[in-house]
């Protein structure tokens, strides 16, 4: 992905931390990720403002862990997850 082609298309891209909330993982892994080179340069470009992910690029790498934990949050009143789990067994 080339940074000229961000400007027109930057709503479709998504934050670290927007990744984070959609899948359930820290926000700290997201980063790592795209550090470590798990994305190419279309699922992923480094910003001065942070990384933009593509939705298919963070889908690739965990779109199987949304899945599991649908079930394990909630939603509150505007919309956002609270990540509450259920105690361990």
């Amino acid at each position: 992905m080339k940074l000229q082609d961000l400007h027109k298309d930057s709503n479709k891209y998504l934050s670290a931390g927007q990744v984070a909330e959609i899948y359930g993982i820290n926000r700290s892994s997201v980063i790592t990720a795209c550090n470590k080179g798990r994305m190419d340069e279309n699922e992923a470009v480094n910003t001065v403002l942070g990384w933009l992910i593509s939705p298919a690029g963070a889908k690739r790498l965990w779109g199987d862990r949304r899945i599991e934990i649908k079930d394990e949050r909630k939603m509150n009143d505007n919309g956002h997850t609270n990540n509450i789990r259920p105690a361990c067994q």
